[in-house]
């Protein structure tokens, strides 16, 4: 099933009321909207609450994986998300609201990204990204065993927080309900992950943007935190102590602090107001 427009059709949970303004929040590759769950008693205090969930993450549909590049997506975001929002992604989903926001800067008030790289394997202008050669053996990985490489990559996703365990099996709960779809979808929106390039759309950007970083990230260098400081002096970057891939999950406390103090000092939500009313 196709939109009317021929671009593909995403999956809107609206948690909230009209009334407050909205943040769109967009998960990454081989997951669902379910990991914000952590952030969303607090965020849904503050704002109307958009969950998408990418194309075919949350049910299979025949040949659609031929939809997945970033004009068709940013294409449905533009189509079918509120003209005026906060956006909000993480890993793939930040990267993909981060080339929305360059291509659509007039419908994003601000942006926040959580460790999502400007390129995600490393390449000749960005050093700070995956080795290509684990890159393709991931991929290789999930053409012959999809069931174990995404478990693997469960486990890489919560790697380095202080309680590793614990936060897989979180991570597994608040994912188990997931209808992921079919071998050739992840393998496509994979490969989108290694094309997007965002370096000169964080280099031309002027909207208020924060980009949050994780020390102990398994996917993401935390180098490139530092790197990406340096595309654009707008851009207010932070590398969150003790945090894993996922840190909504590991460090939920300080991701939450750090996106309501930037909001409040670069956006007129009066979060504090919201949150005692």
């Amino acid at each position: 099933m196709k939109s009317a427009s021929d671009n593909p059709v995403l999956r809107i949970q609206c948690i909230g009321s009209p009334e407050l303004p909205d943040l769109v929040l967009v998960h990454g590759w081989g997951s669902c909207s379910s990991v914000w769950q952590p952030l969303l008693g607090e965020l849904g205090k503050i704002f109307r609450l958009h969950l998408v969930d990418l194309p075919d993450y949350p049910c299979s549909r025949e040949e659609a994986y031929g939809l997945w590049s970033v004009a068709s997506i940013c294409a449905a975001f533009q189509e079918q998300l509120p003209e005026q929002a906060v956006w909000c992604g993480w890993s793939l989903g930040g990267m993909l609201a981060t080339a929305y926001a360059a291509a659509h800067p007039v419908r994003v008030r601000a942006l926040v990204t959580l460790c999502s790289n400007p390129v995600f394997v490393g390449c000749r202008a960005w050093s700070c990204g995956m080795q290509l050669d684990t890159f393709d053996a991931f991929v290789q990985g999930l053409n012959a065993d999809p069931g174990k490489t995404l478990d693997r990559f469960a486990a890489l996703v919560t790697r380095g927080s202080d309680d590793e365990r614990l936060d897989l099996k979180h991570y597994r709960t608040l994912t188990s309900n997931c209808a992921l779809p079919q071998k050739e979808q992840l393998i496509a929106s994979l490969e989108l992950l290694k094309q997007i390039n965002n370096i000169d759309a964080l280099t031309r950007i002027r909207l208020p943007v924060l980009t949050l970083f994780a020390q102990r990230d398994a996917l993401v260098p935390a180098a490139a935190a530092e790197e990406t400081a340096m595309l654009n002096l707008h851009l207010q970057v932070m590398l969150t102590a003790g945090a894993s891939h996922l840190p909504c999950l590991s460090r939920p406390a300080e991701i939450m602090h750090s996106v309501i103090d930037f909001l409040r000092s670069h956006w007129p939500v009066d979060a504090q107001s919201h949150a005692e009313s």
